[in-house]
């Protein structure tokens, strides 16, 4: 996850205070004089000391550096083999693994059965993360119109809906949305936050007016005013549809998008398809979850197939979104095949290392523990990253794994990184934020040497800025020079 924990008012919140800091943008502005003068070009023997003066300015942090251009030479290393808490930067690891196992056309299929003899549809779930209400209405065009004694739908039980080191504050938000079989609008219910007059509650409006008319908000929001700092809290009881909204919005400031996540999936899925097929003129008594097949012959009505693994990838990557990478690690440790319904998480993880053992990258202090990165038990070292971005970088798949990767100051969780910049436009990386824990993996196009390849991790429980000072040691390579031309 990045640090989009509610919605973008807090990442808006930490913009400001890297501002007020001297952060990302300052360090652009410096970087954007050195190389417009010759004479601060520098060497790559010269790039070590300029770094490591840096890093000496943040000795309270723990780093994991390694940097190397595409021919795999290396340009720095700074305790590049010790493995950290990777945030976000996870999903590199994820998306390339799943490109290697699967290729970029693959796709998730969902499946509509009947039974005729008892007049059952029987709808098989591939945890596709992408299926929405054209999916359903595709499932809907299948079934001949008719009276129908029930709806099943094989799904996941609950217990293996979230990694046990998910928190019950993540569990509870849009980007900790559950994963099961049976996805559908990515499993988050889906609300906007608008600012009113100063001194009133935020404008609740949800996205499904079905939503509204279930679920009790407590509005404990507020509209402030414009110099105000702005930021928003949610609480969804663990039990019961109540949810309550705090925090504050400026006055005349853009409306919220924020999320919370689906508490009965499947059943959710289900409900959804069930009114579907009402309106289109059928009718579905019963509907429930099974976790197994019900015995019966059965005849396929329909396949709906997810968009192909490289657009998954692009929204995993460039919105960091974690419930694609937790999809994809489980898609990847079924080798794309159908599974039967279990929990399978520890397959999983050990699909992911064993699949970059396979073509040569490091695994030393690696600890898978998720897809995303949402977890703080995961460890990935700096060495580990930049040998996968490498190996990637010889592949056929290079760009697909590069169009989905944030573009500095224009795209993604890059958009508002490296805007005063030189190196804007020509950084694209995986972004990393969980509290105390940051990281920035990818490529970068330097002006005056080429392109790179590089891995920037930082851990320390209590600081606030670990963004811009990463951003700091990227823009100070930027005045790099090729000598040997």
């Amino acid at each position: 996850m990045d640090y989009r924990v509610i919605g973008r008012a807090t990442h808006r919140a930490l913009l400001h205070r890297q501002s007020r800091l001297g952060g990302a943008a300052a360090s652009g502005c410096l970087a954007a004089l050195l190389i417009s003068s010759p004479a601060w070009s520098f060497c790559p023997a010269a790039l070590p000391a300029r770094l490591e003066t840096l890093l000496r300015q943040d000795r309270s942090i723990r780093w994991s550096i390694a940097i190397a251009d595409l021919e795999g030479r290396s340009l720095f290393r700074y305790r590049a083999t010790e493995a950290l808490i990777p945030a976000s930067n996870q999903k590199l690891l994820t998306t390339i693994a799943a490109l290697k196992q699967l290729g970029s056309e693959a796709r998730l299929q969902t499946r509509l059965w009947l039974q005729p003899s008892q007049q059952v549809l029987i709808l098989e779930g591939a945890g596709d993360p992408s299926f929405n209400r054209t999916g359903i209405d595709a499932l809907v065009a299948a079934v001949p119109r008719d009276r129908y004694s029930q709806l099943i739908g094989l799904d996941d039980p609950p217990s293996g809906y979230w990694p046990a080191a998910w928190s019950a504050l993540d569990r509870q938000q849009g980007y900790g949305a559950p994963l099961n079989r049976l996805i559908l609008l990515e499993n988050a219910h889906q609300l906007t936050l608008q600012p009113r007059a100063l001194g009133q509650p935020l404008g609740v409006i949800w996205e499904d007016p079905l939503d509204s008319q279930r679920w009790q908000v407590r509005n404990r929001s507020r509209t402030v005013a414009s110099q105000s700092a702005e930021y928003i809290n949610l609480d969804r009881d663990p039990l019961r549809l109540i949810l309550t909204v705090a925090g504050q919005l400026r006055v005349g400031s853009e409306s919220e998008p924020v999320a919370i996540a689906a508490t009965q999936p499947g059943q959710r899925f289900l409900e959804a398809f069930q009114r579907r097929l009402q309106s289109a003129g059928s009718s579905v008594e019963t509907v429930r979850l099974q976790t197994s097949w019900p015995g019966g012959d059965r005849t396929l009505l329909t396949t709906v197939d997810s968009p192909p693994l490289r657009e998954l990838i692009r929204t995993t990557n460039e919105d960091s979104q974690n419930l694609y990478a937790e999809a994809l690690l489980r898609w990847l440790g079924r080798g794309g095949q159908p599974d039967p319904v279990r929990d399978r998480r520890a397959a999983d993880q050990a699909e992911l290392r064993q699949s970059l053992q396979a073509i040569g990258i490091s695994t030393a202090g690696l600890v898978v523990d998720d897809g995303s990165g949402l977890s703080r038990r995961n460890r990935v070292s700096a060495q580990t990253l930049l040998e996968a971005l490498l190996w990637q970088a010889q592949q056929p798949t290079n760009q697909t794994l590069r169009a989905s990767l944030p573009i500095a100051g224009s795209g993604g969780t890059l958009r508002r990184r490296f805007t005063n910049s030189p190196l804007r436009g020509r950084v694209q990386a995986k972004t990393g934020f969980l509290t105390g824990a940051a990281g920035l993996s990818g490529f970068a196009d330097l002006p005056n040497y080429g392109p790179i390849a590089f891995s920037i991790l930082a851990n320390q429980p209590n600081a606030t800025n670990l963004g811009s000072r990463i951003d700091r040691l990227v823009n100070a390579m930027a005045p790099l020079s090729r000598c040997d031309r």
